[in-house]
């Protein structure tokens, strides 16, 4: 699956889009920097998406053999650890902090 400017490409697509890849990196790197609350919050709303299972059919059509489930047991350590209060450290945003040394098995 290739995932490029918003669509899904086939295999055969690829050559053109490796093609103009510098070319639009270039375009994207001379535009304005991102605001870094807008960042935050799409990448908390889709995190929120994926944690919720909306998007497991999806995940499924392109997943191999067995990450869903991984991603299932995830979630639930990352839910636990979310709940738990983490030394009480929070981001600047004021979202908790994932200790993933301390989740390492």
């Amino acid at each position: 699956m290739i995932f490029a400017a918003g669509a899904l490409l086939s295999q055969e697509e690829l050559p053109a889009l490796l093609d103009s890849l510098e070319e639009r990196l270039n375009e994207t790197r001379s535009g304005p920097p991102l605001d870094v609350d807008v960042v935050l919050d799409a990448v908390d709303s889709l995190g929120r998406t994926l944690d919720s299972g909306e998007l497991d059919p999806l995940l499924a059509q392109y997943a191999p053999p067995g990450a869903l489930e991984e991603l299932r047991e995830s979630r639930a350590r990352f839910r636990a650890a979310a709940s738990s209060p983490a030394g009480g450290q929070t981001s600047s945003g004021g979202r908790p902090m994932y200790d993933a040394a301390a989740d390492e098995d």
